[in-house]
């Protein structure tokens, strides 16, 4: 079988939470490369270093420079396809249940490796949108049921898993714009053409680790590069 690897961002704020992230994960996967946001106490990347023994790698962001986008740094950049394989792409707020690889692989086989697949997105209205956040539906959370897979153009990329055979990524997508994984994730799978699937889920499956300063908390009412993408890339009018 393929192996299975997860990426994952942080910033020092979290480290508390992310104990809780990477044992829930560290049986599930074969190896975990995660990005460091923020300036990092050496005490703190010490501390990181023993949380898991499938730590392949850690990429350091110091400035911050490009937000969520780094969990897509390693699977960015991997031209010889050194990470063949099943990739679950995970945030650093979210307890992964047991069997989570296994539901996302199952996924991904469904779709026959021909799409992306996660447990969170949303569709682009056929019309111009004012805002993404509060206007770029119906969305599909992670948190509630969905009784079947839905195709949507926008995932949700903390839950978004693909084979290494699905998609080669584009940093240079990513790395426009900081703190817009999901939206570059859409950009460039419409692109390339590669579908993207909500996978059906029970409710309370994914459990979320709440934060006084989450993306959506600090975007969601300035969030007007993000609907001018939205509105350019889908081409609404």
């Amino acid at each position: 079988m393929s192996k299975v690897y997860a990426h994952l961002a942080t910033i020092p704020e979290r480290i508390e939470g992310l104990i809780k992230v990477l044992a829930s994960l560290d049986h599930q996967v074969d190896g975990i490369y995660i990005g460091l946001s923020g300036k990092f106490t050496k005490q703190q990347i010490l501390d990181i270093n023993v949380l898991s023994d499938k730590l392949f790698a850690k990429i350091q962001d110091r400035y911050c420079t490009f937000g969520d986008a780094l969990k897509m740094k390693m699977v960015c950049n991997d031209p010889a396809e050194q990470l063949k394989g099943y990739h679950l792409i995970c945030d650093d707020d979210i307890i992964y249940p047991d069997g989570y690889a296994e539901k996302m692989i199952e996924g991904i086989e469904k779709y026959q490796r021909k799409a992306v697949v996660s447990l969170h997105g949303r569709k682009v209205p056929s019309h111009k949108i004012e805002s993404y956040y509060r206007h770029c539906h119906p969305t599909f959370p992670c948190r509630k049921k969905l009784n079947t897979d839905i195709h949507v153009q926008i995932p949700g990329t903390g839950v978004m898993a693909f084979h290494s055979d699905t998609i080669k990524w584009d940093w240079s997508i990513f790395s426009q714009h900081k703190n817009m994984a999901d939206i570059w994730a859409g950009v460039q799978c419409k692109r390339d053409k590669v579908p993207v699937f909500v996978l059906e889920h029970e409710e309370g499956y994914i459990q979320v680790i709440e934060y006084p300063q989450t993306i959506w908390k600090q975007e969601k009412d300035n969030d007007t590069y993000q609907t001018e993408i939205v509105n350019k890339v889908w081409g609404l009018e």
